[in-house]
């Protein structure tokens, strides 16, 4: 896959997934961590392919979405059912992992 098209997989996911969490692009923004007067331009620019990230950028809107961040670079082939029955999985996971108790150490 190009670099062209990783960004764009990229942003598309990213939209995806913020309108399903029902957030704006400045709600997204903020909760990433880029507080600032062009934040909502900064994922706007992300989600439509024309800015590159960092891994670190990344990472916190996969934090913000509450997604793993391989979500952000999977291709789901424009199949939103898909992406939505991945994130309810993860979802159901990560609540099992944390209402079982921790195996203590001994």
């Amino acid at each position: 896959m190009k670099d062209k098209e990783i960004l764009k997989t990229i942003g598309s996911n990213i939209r995806k997934i913020r309108e399903m969490r029902g957030l704006s692009q400045q709600q997204l923004a903020i909760k990433a961590g880029h507080d600032s007067a062009s934040a909502r331009s900064w994922i706007s620019k992300i989600e439509s392919g024309t800015r590159s990230t960092y891994t670190n950028e990344l990472a916190a809107i996969a934090v913000a979405l509450d997604v793993p961040p391989s979500f952000l670079y999977i291709e789901f082939e424009n199949n939103t059912t898909n992406l939505e029955e991945r994130i309810l999985a993860y979802s159901v996971l990560i609540n099992d992992m944390q209402s079982k108790t921790p195996i203590s150490e001994g």
